[in-house]
């Protein structure tokens, strides 16, 4: 796979910034950390595709210059660079220091911790092969040739990242002998800052919810007022392992039409999958819980389910005009110009038409998860800097504005200080409690 340098975005990036790093500049950075010299950084990063969008909007605080982007046919992985000196400062760099990150969010939130393994690769789950190179991001760009920025799937033994909910949600894959032994010790981290999630449809089922509720309105109108509901317990009743063998059509949305079910759902390392498993099925917050359905559970033809390495791969899931598909993604990627379209969940809507929070910072809307980091102790000072500063950039709310993420309320304020950032609760970092309200 190929690292492509977004030319067009780097135009623009210019006419703001005399000091945005090329290309070359960048491989200079990375050429310079491998031999040692003083103030330059490469960090590689994994964990939560529910986050790809909102750990460049963060680093952009912490940057004297503007971010920039490197991508590639696949679109978890990506690439950032830029000069340290923004508005948040990071624990072992130096202002005026150059950063490569390097990001995959293959795989989701659970390969924060996995690709930390200390044993210098980390691990594909997809393909279940192990790479003992020591890859790296591979600059190797002439300068008339800006657009084939190398890099093998991305192999690298990480430093950690950000995670959608607790690593004790995965603890059932810990044991699971498919996957790499868990040989390094890391700190888990709350942030004080979290993420809705919400119920996604196809285009095709979005109408047919709306004509079987009663809704009618303009095409492309996306108001609040026109968008169908579906209930918790309908959701449930889709996803349980328990009822995969029963599901033969819509019926359970009140439905007639003759489709097949198409669940597009997320891997088991996916801390979306792990937040729609809580929240609907109660798993890992209750021994009562249901096990969701997955790959081996469906009915080809009937009830089909599509497990996504990522977002983005859920997202072009649910773009079939033609199907009725169903799953869930999270709310920063909450776009009105979106295929897809969210659903209210019993009456209450994620995406406002604005922020797609403000209904989970007011306690109407309950399906939301808070962060955690996970960081390699191993890790270098300025690697678990970049951590921590991008957890402090993106819990400010003097700094930071992202789509579908809330402020956590405490040391950055109350809700009566930015009533459209910070939530009026917390559940002070624990995936499985209930938000208490903040005073």
């Amino acid at each position: 796979m190929k690292l492509k340098f977004i030319a067009v975005a780097v135009a623009a990036i210019a006419a703001q910034s005399a000091f945005a790093l090329t290309p070359l500049q960048t491989k200079a950075v990375q050429i310079n950390f491998q031999n040692g010299v003083a103030n330059n950084h490469v960090v590689y990063l994994s964990g939560a595709s529910a986050l790809a969008k909102s750990v460049p909007g963060a680093l952009a605080k912490l940057c004297s210059d503007s971010v920039t982007t490197f991508t590639n046919a696949d679109s978890n992985i990506k690439a950032y660079s830029c000069t340290v000196g923004g508005a948040v400062p990071v624990a072992g760099m130096a202002v005026g220091s150059k950063l490569l990150v390097g990001l995959s969010v293959s795989e989701g939130s659970f390969s924060g911790v996995l690709s930390q393994n200390a044993t210098n690769f980390t691990y594909d789950i997809g393909a279940g092969v192990k790479n003992v190179q020591n890859n790296q991001i591979d600059f190797s760009a002439v300068a008339s040739d800006a657009a084939t920025l190398i890099p093998a799937v991305f192999r690298k033994q990480t430093a950690g990242g950000f995670l959608d909910v607790e690593p004790r949600l995965f603890d059932d894959l810990v044991s699971n002998p498919a996957l790499a032994a868990l040989n390094v010790s890391y700190t888990t981290t709350p942030v004080a800052a979290g993420q809705s999630f919400g119920v996604a449809v196809s285009p095709a089922l979005y109408a047919a919810l709306q004509v079987a509720q009663g809704i009618t309105c303009a095409a492309g109108d996306y108001s609040v007022a026109c968008q169908p509901s579906i209930s918790k317990g309908q959701y449930a009743s889709l996803v349980a392992q328990s009822n995969a063998g029963f599901i033969a059509d819509w019926s359970v949305l009140g439905l007639s039409d003759a489709q097949p079910v198409n669940l597009c759902r997320r891997v088991a390392t996916s801390g979306t999958q792990a937040a729609s498993n809580a929240f609907f099925l109660g798993k890992g917050c209750s021994s009562a819980a249901f096990d969701p359905s997955a790959a081996a559970d469906q009915n080809a033809g009937t009830f089909n389910i599509v497990e996504n390495s990522g977002s983005s791969n859920v997202a072009t899931c649910l773009s079939n005009a033609s199907n009725f598909a169903i799953g869930v993604i999270s709310a920063e990627n909450a776009l009105a110009t979106t295929t897809w379209k969210f659903v209210k969940l019993d009456g209450v809507a994620v995406w406002d038409g604005v922020k797609a929070r403000q209904n989970t910072i007011d306690q109407k809307y309950d399906f939301a998860f808070e962060f955690v980091t996970a960081t390699r102790n191993s890790a270098s000072a300025a690697s678990q800097g970049l951590i921590a500063a991008l957890g402090t950039a993106i819990a400010d709310p003097l700094v930071t504005d992202l789509t579908g993420i809330f402020i956590v309320p405490g040391a950055a304020g109350i809700n009566a200080d930015a009533p459209g950032k910070i939530a009026k609760a917390t559940t002070g970092g624990n995936s499985c409690a209930a938000p208490l309200y903040y005073f």
